[in-house]
């Protein structure tokens, strides 16, 4: 058994104020968090080289294959698990970035005007940049209703008209030029996060409930890539 023990941290929990906000507020409000959690992984860095796993960029299909083969055993077809992985591999090396890795509105706090981030157990197990902003994102989403069982899931969601799935792309899109990412780095990241998690959560034996949503995500995008359709545009929108 593992115990994580903190002194007590004052503040507003963000995930209270996530489904109630305009879509102004919500939009500055993660710019501002994302800004926040970045800052954090680069001071890390530098004050604590010995979480960087290396100095060597992060070659994406290299790290995201333990967590495709986990998910072949658990039922992911040969044609879906070469689709990912091509896509996977189009992304090619992405700059080192130490990531929060549970970065959602429950762990976020306002207090005196700054945010503050809470449950470090996770940091720095992901290094793949942009892993944070996919995570953060899609929560953000599911609590303002966005995305569902009933409304489709997190990419039928992304890839629709509607304002607030812009803000998604949008924010998505921010980030990843603010990191130096293209369309095709982008996309690799957030099939390698949807592919990681799912993974994650089976390993840990957690029940079935918790990770199979992630994995039907995970087929879905799959089957998207195989019939040809530009995943790209869903995750930043159109150039």
């Amino acid at each position: 058994m593992q115990l994580q023990v903190s002194e007590f941290v004052p503040g507003d929990p963000y995930a209270f104020d996530v489904p109630g906000l305009g879509e102004r507020q919500w939009a500055a409000s993660m710019r501002d968090i994302l800004t926040v959690a970045r800052r954090v992984s680069i001071r890390a860095a530098a004050l604590l080289p010995d979480f960087l796993a290396g100095t060597d960029p992060v070659v994406l299909h290299e790290v995201a294959a333990p967590s495709l083969a986990e998910l072949g055993s658990a039922g992911l077809g040969e044609d879906q698990l070469r689709a990912l992985e091509a896509a996977i591999r189009r992304a090619g090396t992405l700059p080192r970035l130490l990531q929060h890795g549970d970065l959602w509105p429950p762990n976020i706090l306002w207090h005196q005007g700054s945010w503050r981030l809470l449950d470090f157990e996770s940091f720095g197990r992901v290094q793949v940049p942009l892993y944070d902003v996919h995570h953060f994102v899609r929560t953000c989403a599911s609590l303002r209703g966005i995305c569902s069982e009933t409304t489709g899931g997190w990419l039928d969601r992304l890839a629709s008209r509607d304002r607030e799935a812009a803000v998604c792309r949008e924010t998505i899109r921010r980030e990843a030029c603010e990191l130096g990412l293209d369309a095709a780095q982008a996309l690799g990241v957030l099939l390698y996060y949807l592919v990681d998690m799912a993974a994650h959560f089976r390993l840990r034996g957690v029940p079935r409930a918790f990770w199979e949503p992630l994995a039907l995500e995970v087929r879905r995008a799959a089957d998207t890539l195989n019939a040809g359709a530009p995943l790209e545009e869903v995750v930043l929108g159109r150039a």
